[in-house]
């Protein structure tokens, strides 16, 4: 039972395939001297890839289907939505909206329900990460003071309406030691072009600069 009746399946399960390997490549000598073989050789047990081995797994949330584990981090929630859709759009019947350089109803309309699938898509992928927890769940967020389309606003707000037995909140032991970029300075104006300037850069340019 439990994880060492998995790995004596897993061993039966390597050995019918040891065995499919050995039929398949006509191997002139019989099938139980090769296993004799074999067994000097420490070929060792066969991976167990199971949520009840002792081990911390690495996934996509996609991989993660049909899978529960005792404790979940999720440390991609301030991932953002890419929402940039390209040149060129299908609506719901099929029909095609371009991109244009000046405003158009049809692309703001198409690009629209595109967001909004696209929104639903990302809630649905959230709601697969979050189910995947028995025990506890956890995010690794950071403050946002405005409203986004990503995993960090939406836990975030989620865990500013839930109750206080339901979510445990911790700063980071590290959190004191970021340092944020100074924001860059106004970029400086350039000064409006006298007639004798615009001239003289014409001049040049006609000389060829160098």
């Amino acid at each position: 039972s439990g994880y060492a009746g998995l790995q004596r399946y897993a061993n039966l399960e390597k050995l019918v395939d040891l065995a499919e390997d050995f039929a398949a490549a006509a191997y002139d000598e019989d099938f139980l001297t090769w296993v004799e073989y074999a067994d000097t050789q420490d070929e060792g047990e066969a991976k167990v890839d199971s949520e009840q081995s002792d081990s911390v797994r690495i996934m996509t949330i996609h991989a993660s289907k049909g899978l529960q584990f005792p404790v979940v981090f999720l440390p991609v929630a301030n991932t953002k939505m890419r929402l940039d859709f390209g040149s060129m759009l299908a609506d719901d019947q099929g029909k095609l909206a371009f991109r244009h350089p000046w405003q158009c109803p049809v692309w703001e309309k198409v690009k629209e329900q595109e967001r909004k699938r696209e929104i639903e898509e990302y809630m649905r992928l959230l709601y697969v990460a979050v189910t995947r927890a028995k025990d506890r769940l956890v995010f690794l967020v950071q403050p946002t003071e405005k409203e986004e389309q990503s995993f960090n606003y939406w836990i975030t707000e989620f865990a500013g309406n839930s109750p206080g037995h339901f979510v445990h909140r911790e700063a980071s032991p590290a959190a004191g030691n970021i340092q944020h970029p100074l924001p860059l300075p106004e970029p400086a104006l350039p000064k409006k072009n006298s007639r004798e300037q615009i001239f003289a850069g014409l001049a040049r340019v006609g000389r060829g600069s160098r």
